[in-house]
Parts: structure tokens; sequence; C-alpha cells
């Protein structure tokens, strides 16, 4: 079946039917769509990725979207729940990209004094919304309690991970709410997860989360793909970007003084920067939930030996602290390590690696151009391209005294360094008649915190 054009939704199919019929709003008659807007991911690395959203404004003159217009052709179908997606045009290549596919919230009403039209506006949510509401069930999910196992009743148990990783849990929870397997993007990880028990009632997005954090907490990623898909990418996609199979897109993006000369770097329209303590971390502290089935000791969990710090740091800036708690984690697949060895790493990585500040991004944005501009289809592919995980080069030149560029400016430092994108902003409204006006803000976070890798045993995965 095809894929979406401009707005669309699936007014006829089932909210799990891969493959369905959409009908595209924006080219109905007595129906405009005047803009939309999506944000989607996480401001930084060390949040937990939140629900898509999105919104589209319509203008709609014939009662199309009215519930309570009973000869609407779509009389019966303006219901939440069906799909949905919003997909953006390249003006370049005339190639179409999906930008969002979720599902809709709601549709919100307002009729304009001179009854002629109502604005109308619809909004969208991804995959984890749908997960949040779908409640684990004693009884009905999860895996079969062995014989003579410390299981309360009325629970929803799942076994010990074997060869399949981090992606066996996750699969077993999807399986167990119905999510297609079609709307999966699922890597193995690198480490088994242990036996885990949830209330009945525990919803299925929390599941996922656990489990993602045994792979590596705070930085291993779950997210719905601007298609859709249910993503999960563990620590090898921020330590081995380059490795075919992960399908990292990169990109260069800089000022004036990187595109000026070339037509395959993406122009920036604004950028600003923190230089701060806000993600320095000079002690650590990281332990599993279990070790071969047993419930960790709290003394053990409070050992001084596992709290990992900096002194060098600490003196300069003062005891900034994380802790990573009843983790899943059970042993590690390459390290060969068990659930306390593995864990430890966890609190080496962050200690090692965030212990000094680095400039970080606060503000990228992209604003789609003229066709005619020298860099509009490298701007044009990366507006339409954009994903989480994508890695961008940041090339920019700042104030300084010498030498100069351009001519008469002053140049001193600037960015000459890699950046991972942790979330995406669109806008989007009527241009011209064949290029709308976009703007994409991107979070994003300095790939200078993977510099050192506790996990180098980790194999690396087959090519496609």
């Amino acid at each position: 079946m095809a894929d979406p054009h401009g707005v669309s939704v699936a007014f006829d199919d089932a909210w799990d039917d891969t493959t369905p019929t959409w009908t595209r709003l924006d080219t109905l008659a007595g129906c405009r769509v005047r803009g939309w807007g999506i944000d989607r991911g996480r401001p930084t690395e060390f949040d937990k990725t939140g629900t898509g959203t999105a919104s589209v404004t319509i203008v709609d003159r014939q009662g199309l979207f009215d519930p309570t217009y009973a000869s609407s052709p779509y009389n019966g179908k303006i219901v939440p729940g069906k799909q949905a997606a919003i997909a953006l045009q390249n003006p370049v290549t005339d190639v179409w990209f999906t930008m969002f596919r979720g599902f809709v919230e709601s549709w919100s009403y307002q009729l304009d004094r001179t009854r002629q039209y109502m604005e109308l506006e619809l909004q969208l949510v991804d995959g984890f919304a749908m997960l949040s509401r779908m409640e684990l069930r004693a009884g009905v999910h999860g895996n079969a309690i062995p014989p003579g196992a410390d299981v309360a009743d009325g629970t929803v148990f799942y076994e010990n991970t074997a060869a399949g990783a981090v992606k066996t849990r996750l699969d077993d929870i999807l399986d167990d709410v119905g999510w297609p397997a079609e709307w999966r993007d699922l890597f193995s990880g690198n480490v088994n997860l242990s036996e885990k028990v949830y209330s009945s009632g525990t919803p299925a997005l929390s599941a996922l989360m656990d489990a993602a954090d045994g792979e590596w907490p705070g930085v291993a990623n779950l997210w719905c793909s601007k298609d859709g898909l249910l993503t999960f990418r563990g620590r090898n996609a921020r330590f081995r970007p380059l490795v075919a199979e992960y399908g990292i897109q990169r990109r260069t993006v800089g000022d004036p003084s990187a595109t000026e000369s070339t037509s395959t770097v993406v122009p920036i329209s604004e950028i600003a920067w923190t230089s701060g303590q806000d993600s320095v971390f000079n002690a650590c502290l990281a332990t599993p939930e279990k070790v071969d089935d047993t419930p960790v000791d709290q003394d053990l969990a409070n050992d001084p030996a596992r709290y990992i710090r900096d002194s060098a740091s600490i003196a300069a800036y003062g005891l900034r602290s994380l802790t990573f708690d009843n983790l899943q984690t059970r042993d590690g697949l390459a390290t060969g390590n068990d659930a306390l060895e593995e864990t430890l790493l966890f609190a080496h990585f962050y200690v090692d690696n965030f212990k000094q500040p680095v400039p970080r991004i606060s503000r990228l944005v992209f604003r789609s151009r003229d066709l005619a501009a020298l860099n509009a289809a490298a701007l044009w592919n990366h507006i339409c391209k954009s994903e989480i995980s994508d890695l961008l080069t940041v090339k920019t030149r700042h104030p300084g005294p010498t030498p100069t560029y351009p001519s008469g400016h002053p140049t001193g430092g600037g960015f000459d360094d890699d950046f991972y994108v942790e979330g995406l902003h669109y806008t989007c409204r009527p241009g011209s008649p064949d290029v709308p006006i976009v703007e994409l803000t991107l979070d994003v976070s300095p790939r200078a915190h993977y510099t050192t890798n506790p996990f180098d045993s980790d194999l690396d995965p087959p090519g496609p």
C-alpha cells in the first residue's frame, strides 16, 4: 500500500493494520491545512524519550470533520485511535518523506463567528501513547512461572533472557500486548536481562523502558521512529556509529564559514551553546536488581567500592553524582561479566566521560531556503531525513583576534565536533506554491562524552 502523502488519516482501518488505506486531508475540497508541528525525542541523553506528538491546524468549510454532521462522508469515523501520518515533499527531488506516523489523539473545534467555517486542530501521538495505555495483566501476559519459583500470585513474570538478550524481553512484552511485528526495529543489545516480576496493571511502556535501561541506563534509547517503528538501540550505536548495520545517518552542518565554498554542508540558521555543570558527573553508583536470580543485598548495593568517583573533578566542581539502581542487567554477552561486574562498568563510563564539562549546543535551528540557494539540496535533504540518533558534524567559526574570516571579521574558536540528535521539533506552513516554510530545531548531545569505552570487548554486529 502506498506511503502517506501530505496529512493523512486511515479512516477505514484498524489501529494495528500495517498497510492501511490513507485519505489525504490537505487536498480535499473544502479543507485547507494551515500548518503542522511535530515534537519527538528527548532534550538530552539523560532523559527518557517521551511520547512523540504532532498537531495539524485545519480550516474546514464543509463540515467534513464535524462529528455532529450526519451527512459528512466521514460520519462515524471522526474518532480517536485512527492511524494518521504527516509527510513532507522534498521540493528539490519531489520525493515524499514520512515525518510522523502515529494515531489520532483528539479532534478539537472552534466555530468561526461568521459560521462559514470551523478551525480544527488535529492532535496526533506516536506509538508510545498506545503502549503507555496497554497494561500487563496477571494470568494473561508474561512467561510461564517455573515450578517452585518464589513469585507472588497476581503478578506478571518474565523469565531470564537467553541468546536474544534485550530484544527477547522487548519482543515478549510487545507480543503480549499485540504490537505488530512489522512496527519493530529492535537491536539485540549486549546484555542478558534477569527475571522480572511486575504488578498487574503495569504499563507495557514502563516494562519496555526497564529492559532498555538494563542495556545501559540513561543512554540506551527506545523511541518511535518517524515511520512509526518502535526502535531500540544500545550502547554500540554510540561507541561504534560507523558500523553499517546501525544505519546512523551522517551529515555536516555549519555556519557561513563552512557553507560559502561548498554545496554539501547544511546551513545553520541559529546556534547557541552552553558550558556549565549541567552535564558534569563525577560520582556514580549502578547496581543490578538481582545476581543469579537472588535479590541484591542492600549492604552490597551500598558497598563504597562500587561508588565510583573522580577526586580531581569533585575538587574542581563539587560532588555531582548519579545513581542507577534495580537494573535488570544479568550478564554481559561479550564481556563475560556477571551482573555486578557489568553494572560497575556503567558507573565507570559516566565518571570517565562526564567528569569534565564539554560545550553543549543548546539551540540548533535550520530554516527552509529558496531552491536557488547554493545549499538548498543539502538543506532539504537534511530537513526531510533527520532522525533520532543521527550524527552531525558541526562546523563554525567564532570571533577572535586572528586570522580573519571573512575579510575584516576576526576569527577565534569554533566547533568542528560531532553531535548526536536526541530530539526533533518541526513547524511547517504554506509558503510559495512549490516551497513550504519549514523550521527544524534539534536537540543534540556531544559525541565527546563517548570517548572512553569500557565495553571494548563488545562485538560489532554484521554488516547489511
